[in-house]
């Protein structure tokens, strides 16, 4: 019998099949019944695709692997919550993606499709490696920080990461396995956080309790996913010991989101389940006038949701009194609506592209608002992120990053609900992940995204490209048979790679494992070492020298780290002198490579106003570094407290008292600078104004 006739006979059997209640493999159906899987599973791929079976297998286990990432920590590196769990999600990216190209260039059904979506992320990628190099620190657009790990290489990793996955698979029964491994994960940062709670930790050192993610905040935006993979999961399982794990898990992720005092995260969440109401209201029509009652909780949902938002964010009294304490000046918001002002202002100098990926730092420091120091503005001084999702995207990449950015959302809603309005056969899978997309959109309007958010968001995006792609290609006129038959031959008309094609990917993998892989966490690890300061001064140097040379994401908080170290030892500790210059050396290059950061000019300075008696150069340089550090942020009343201490230093406090009155004049208010005011008046001799100055900083509530 020929392969057509072969064929045809399938298709009759699988539509015979249909027709007597099998359902169908849409992207809402259940998969084959058991003896169907089993027949599949003991097939041969035609072709002789053994290889290609096995990279299919690398890269289901290889992202089965890569869910787990936010369990990873580790104590021995920089940033232990931050640090480890990114490396091991780029390093298997890496190794999902090297599989998938090498099973793509032999086999075109693994090749992308392309649907809105991807293309949307695709360009969403372009703008952000353009505005990388547009911007005004092209290294650490790319590279970012240890405490970050978020740069134009985070996001390459997870498009590598998208790409993967949605053009591997495109089965609704391959889904369901990778969004069941993702609540395992899930459940078990649940159970630590939850044990913290009692007293009983898991991890022997400080949490900020956020389970293994170290924040509470971050831990609950990574939950708000798996809630509502659980309820998707919940809802379409037929056997009952998974109905039980199902349950199990979301009792147990739901009640953390609960108890995690993430009120942006917990609204988002009851926002989430509300959309899910709404939809289930209006699909379901289970009630006279559903669809009408539908239709009026959501305009009535989103009224409300406009006043708070217009109240919270000019803080209008007569909307916040009404409201909890955390929409308020009393809350977290205080601060975020200073940052703002203070980004929206950095928009307006660079709208089209941006200032560059994680370059919010120079425009902190262009627009610093004297108020923060003060426990009404949020009493932090340093901020790398603006706390919003459209200003974060503004600052980074412009309008266009911005658009680029919110296209991602519009194309995965696109291709969910161009399915259901095709067919109309299932309200269930497009609601929950439009409440799911919905929810992290919504809360990320007061905090910003880590690894974690990040890789449910792109898992997220993967799942609808994966599974909606596959039936928009084989849904047709000859019926869900043909669907299944398509997908069966997807999996067993397999071709094997080329020895050339396995042997170059294989080169590069090796390269890019070592690169962002092993030289990541070498820097990270001796930069923990150094910063511990327990070695010789030889050592250390050596130690030091080789982080900053591993890899770029050393070059700054490496940096940073041992320079405010020695800063604080010089004057109680014998520090080699060679050390010291060494140190200075290093940290000068630093700004020399960032000429725009406050915050390492200001580290520079203080170190050479605490290495002066090592070289009497260096006070000198401790004033023009400070100096400099002033004409870039002269509302920044650090720069004046900084430099006040090079003059106290070298006798000159007619100077001191003009610099700390300057930082007097920025913020009256902020009595720290009351206090040293005192203490320098207190030094020259002139007590009747420190007694003045020390009542004032008193009366501040110092």
């Amino acid at each position: 019998m020929g392969k057509k006739s072969r064929r045809k006979k399938r298709r009759q059997s699988l539509h015979n099949d249909h027709s007597s209640n099998t359902e169908s493999l849409s992207p809402q159906a259940e998969a084959p019944n058991p003896q169907e899987r089993k027949i599949d599973r003991r097939k041969e791929p035609r072709g002789g695709g053994k290889f290609s079976l096995f990279l299919i297998g690398i890269i289901r286990w290889g992202a089965y692997a890569a869910l787990f990432a936010p369990l990873v920590v580790h104590p021995e590196f920089f940033f232990p919550f931050v640090v480890p769990k990114t490396v091991f999600f780029w390093v298997f990216a890496e190794i999902i993606f090297a599989a998938w190209l090498i099973l793509a260039v032999s086999n075109k059904q693994f090749r992308p499709r392309w649907n809105p979506l991807s293309v949307a992320l695709g360009v969403f990628i372009v703008v952000t490696i353009i505005a990388s190099f547009t911007g005004i620190n092209t290294e650490r657009s790319f590279w970012s920080t240890f405490e970050r790990m978020a740069g134009t290489i985070n996001w390459i990793h997870f498009t590598m990461f998208f790409f993967a996955l949605s053009s591997t698979f495109r089965s609704l029964n391959d889904w369901k396995k990778l969004l069941s491994v993702s609540l395992v994960p899930a459940s078990l940062v649940s159970i630590i956080f939850l044990l913290q709670k009692i007293g009983a930790p898991v991890i022997p050192f400080e949490t900020r309790g956020g389970s293994t993610i170290g924040n509470s905040s971050f831990m609950a935006a990574y939950l708000l996913f798996n809630v509502f993979f659980g309820i998707w999961l919940f809802s379409r399982a037929r056997d009952v010991s998974h109905k039980l794990f199902y349950a199990a898990a979301l009792i147990l992720i739901v009640f953390s989101v609960l108890i995690a005092t993430a009120y942006g995260v917990l609204l988002s969440m009851l926002g989430g389940f509300f959309i899910i109401f709404l939809a289930w209201l209006f699909f379901k029509q289970k009630i006279m006038f559903a669809r009408a009652i539908a239709a009026s909780l959501l305009f009535a949902g989103i009224f409300i949701a406009g006043v708070i938002t217009y109240g919270t964010f000019t803080q209008d009294e007569r909307i916040i009194d009404k409201l909890p304490y955390f929409f308020s000046d009393e809350g977290t918001i205080g601060a975020r609506k200073v940052i703002w002002e203070m980004a929206w202002k950095g928009v307006k100098d660079r709208p089209i592209l941006g200032w560059g990926t994680e370059n919010f730092n120079v425009v902190f420091t262009k627009y610093f608002n004297p108020c923060l120091p003060l426990s009404e503005c949020g009493g932090e001084v340093w901020f790398d992120r603006t706390h919003n999702i459209f200003l974060d995207n503004l600052i980074a990449s412009g309008v266009i990053g911005l658009f680029s950015y919110l296209a991602l959302f519009v194309a995965a809603l696109f291709l969910l609900w161009k399915n259901f309005l095709h067919t109309r056969d299932d309200w269930v899978m497009p609601s929950i992940v439009t409440a799911a997309l919905a929810s992290y959109f919504a809360q990320n309007f007061l905090v910003f995204d880590m690894l974690n958010t990040y890789l449910m968001f792109a898992f997220t995006l993967a799942f609808v490209g994966g599974v909606y792609t596959a039936t928009d290609k084989y849904r047709g006129s000859t019926g869900p048979g043909d669907e299944r038959i398509a997908e069966d031959e997807h999996k067993t008309h397999l071709n094997n790679p080329r020895p050339a094609v396995v042997f170059i990917v294989g080169v590069f993998l090796v390269y890019y494992l070592f690169s962002f892989g092993i030289q990541s966490l070498q820097s990270a690890h001796w930069g923990i070492r150094i910063n511990r300061g327990s070695m010789s001064p030889e050592d250390l140097i050596v130690l030091y020298e080789k982080s900053l040379s591993a890899t770029p994401l050393g070059n700054r908080q490496t940096v940073e780290f041992i320079t405010n170290n020695i800063t604080q030892a010089v004057e109680k500790e014998d520090i080699d002198p060679v050390l010291i210059k060494r140190v200075g050396e290093i940290m000068e290059k630093s700004v020399e490579n960032s000429p725009m950061d406050f915050r390492q000019l200001l580290l520079l300075g203080n170190f050479y106003t605490a290495a002066r008696d090592f070289n009497p150069e260096y006070i000198n340089k401790a004033e023009e570094v400070l100096s400099r550090a002033i004409e870039l942020a002269p509302t920044n009343q650090f720069g004046y407290i900084s430099i006040s201490q090079v003059y106290i230093s070298i006798g000159e406090y007619e100077k001191s008292i003009l610099a700390l009155k300057k930082a007097v004049d920025l913020e009256p208010r902020y009595s720290r600078v009351h206090n040293i005011l005192g203490e320098v008046y207190m030094i020259g001799g002139d007590k009747e104004k420190a007694e003045e100055s020390f009542k004032r900083a008193k009366e501040l509530g110092s």
